[in-house]
């Protein structure tokens, strides 16, 4: 069972410390493409803005580490350190393990071999200072031209998609590091890329009701 006990005077007392300038450096997580090149000048502006984490991009497992162990040592509170491990940390990790896609897992996965998949996944990000995996995919995929989830996805199934993701969270949640259900109800049927252009989901409230926001329910009652 996952300790859920939260320091609430410690969180207040911090807060009550805190500057706005703190406070508004920690609502955001930023990723840096340069890391490895630009390193100390990068530590120095997270140390500065006192940032609430940041995205690392493919990076050798050394070089994370040593990035990690400076960025928390300079920071008042500790950092959320996070990448997308999705398939793996070994997408943005030289010497992470690579898994399939998403929807190949979803076509013969089971939750059992899901929340192993999740657990890898959660050992592997802790052992390189990482304690946040923007994964699992939990849209469901019912339009098969949407270029952003598609295989990022489980598959079309919702209950599919549910009882993968569920299983997903739980593994990674095992090593005590955070998973996030992403990305938001009916992503899976939009017809462009929102990383560039606002989402349209041409759905009723009842298709929404039924198909997409299940994965997220479920998402959150596996913790």
């Amino acid at each position: 069972m996952r300790d859920r006990t939260v320091n609430n005077e410690w969180v207040e007392t911090t807060l009550a410390k805190m500057t706005l300038e703190e406070k508004a450096g920690q609502m955001l997580v930023v990723g840096f493409w340069q890391l490895p090149n630009e390193q100390e000048s990068i530590l120095k502006r997270m140390k500065a803005s006192q940032l609430g984490g940041f995205f690392h991009f493919t990076l050798h497992h050394k070089e994370l580490v040593s990035i990690v162990e400076k960025a928390q040592a300079g920071a008042k509170i500790p950092m959320f350190v996070c990448s997308d491990y999705e398939a793996g940390a070994g997408a943005y990790l030289r010497e992470g393990t690579s898994f399939p896609r998403p929807m190949a897992r979803g076509y013969r996965g089971t939750p059992e071999t899901e929340k192993k998949i999740g657990k890898t996944i959660g050992m592997e990000a802790k052992a390189a200072g990482v304690n946040y995996t923007l994964s699992p995919v939990v849209d469901v995929n019912t339009n098969p031209m949407c270029p952003d989830v598609n295989i990022r996805a489980y598959g079309d199934d919702a209950e599919v998609v549910s009882r993968l993701s569920a299983a997903y969270i739980r593994g990674v949640q095992e090593q005590r590091v955070i998973a996030t259900a992403k990305h938001f109800p009916g992503n899976g049927s939009t017809h462009m890329d929102q990383h560039i252009s606002p989402a349209i989901i041409d759905m009723s409230r009842a298709e929404i009701e039924k198909i997409n926001l299940r994965p997220f329910r479920e998402a959150m009652a596996a913790g």
